[in-house]
């Protein structure tokens, strides 16, 4: 088995950047891609920020990283792509599906054929172990956020999370389990198996990265 590893530079002046990523890799032996929205895209979410405000910045971010996460797996070659979600993250999507009202979201299943599968090795351990891991282990392991997660849903769900798992330590593992049983093989409500006429990949007629760029003056 062959590693690699990718990082995503999104263009946030403030933090996040690439180097402290190729730093682990180098000292794991492990080659490290970097792809980054100004060279994908031709903006930085930074840009998006001032185009669009703060408060969806998250959800554009996330649109955007896992696009060009998929990108960077097929150009690597790779079979698979390891994310590094904890069950903490996943109790946060499955409650920040149910609070969106997302069916789609909370109903997915496979993904599109052209798409490279996605593991989450990590998604049955809770965060805090997989920071005390990285703490003792991984040199230069930071854990900065980001400075527009402070307006998002996730991080309120988060907060709320929290709080409730400190009394109830069970509930991140039942909704990471609830969204299992409802993303299994079969539920792919609402699945858009077409490709983007724009950038070709799966996800609708328009992909939503395609209509995000749309959206600040970047369309491909």
């Amino acid at each position: 088995m062959t590693l690699a590893a990718v990082t995503v530079d999104e263009g946030i002046a403030s933090c996040r950047g690439p180097g402290i990523a190729r730093g682990i890799a180098r000292d794991l032996g492990v080659p490290c891609l970097t792809v980054s929205f100004n060279e994908h895209f031709g903006t930085t979410l930074d840009e998006i920020v001032r185009a669009k405000g703060e408060t969806l910045a998250c959800s554009y971010c996330g649109v955007l990283r896992r696009h060009l996460l998929d990108a960077a797996t097929k150009e690597l070659g790779a079979t698979r792509l390891a994310l590094g979600s904890s069950a903490d993250d996943g109790a946060q999507s499955v409650l920040v599906g149910v609070m969106r009202g997302d069916c789609a979201g909370l109903l997915r299943g496979a993904r599109p054929a052209g798409l490279v599968p996605r593991i989450t090795p990590f998604m049955h351990i809770p965060e805090r172990e997989v920071a005390l891991y990285a703490f003792l282990r991984v040199r230069g392991f930071s854990l900065d956020r980001c400075p527009y997660s402070r307006n998002s849903l996730r991080e309120d769900v988060r907060r709320l999370l929290s709080g409730y798992a400190w009394r109830h330590p069970n509930a991140p593992f039942a909704l990471v389990n609830l969204g299992d049983s409802l993303s299994g093989p079969g539920n792919n409500y609402g699945e858009e198996t077409a490709c983007c006429r724009w950038c070709g990949e799966p996800g609708g007629a328009i992909c939503r990265s395609c209509r995000i760029l749309a959206e600040v003056g970047h369309a491909p």
